[in-house]
C-alpha cells in the first residue's frame, strides 16, 4: 500500500486490464446488436472478432509503457545497489591500514 501512496507502483496497469475487459465485451454486445436488431450480419461479426482484437492491441501498446517504467525502476534500483558496494570497497582500499611496528627480532640489541 506505501508503494501506492509514494506513486513507486502504478495503479493505471490494473486499470487497464478492466478497461481492455470493458471494450471487449462492449464490442460482442455491439457486434451481437448490429447482426441481430440492425440486419447487417456481416458488419455485427467482424465488430465481435475484431473489436476485441483492437482492444486487446490498443491496451498492450498502453501496458508497454508502463512495463517499461517498471523495468528502468528495477535497473535503477540494482545500479543502487552495485554502487553501494564499489563504494563501499573503495572506501575499504582507501583507508590507510594501521601502521604496524617491526616485529623485533632477538640479534638487534
Amino acid at each position: 500500500m506505501r508503494d501506492y501512496l509514494t506513486y513507486r507502483r502504478m495503479i493505471v496497469p490494473i486499470l487497464i486490464q478492466g478497461v481492455f475487459w470493458i471494450g471487449a465485451v462492449g464490442s460482442i454486445v455491439v457486434g451481437a446488436w448490429l447482426a441481430i436488431q440492425d440486419g447487417r450480419p456481416l458488419l455485427g461479426i467482424l465488430i465481435m472478432i475484431l473489436g476485441p482484437l483492437g482492444v486487446r492491441v490498443g491496451t498492450e501498446v498502453l501496458m508497454v509503457v508502463f512495463r517499461i517504467s517498471l523495468t528502468l525502476t528495477e535497473i535503477k534500483e540494482i545500479l543502487a545497489k552495485q554502487t553501494a558496494l564499489i563504494e563501499e570497497e573503495r572506501r575499504v582500499m582507501v583507508t590507510p591500514r594501521v601502521l604496524r611496528k617491526k616485529p623485533r627480532r632477538d640479534d638487534d640489541w
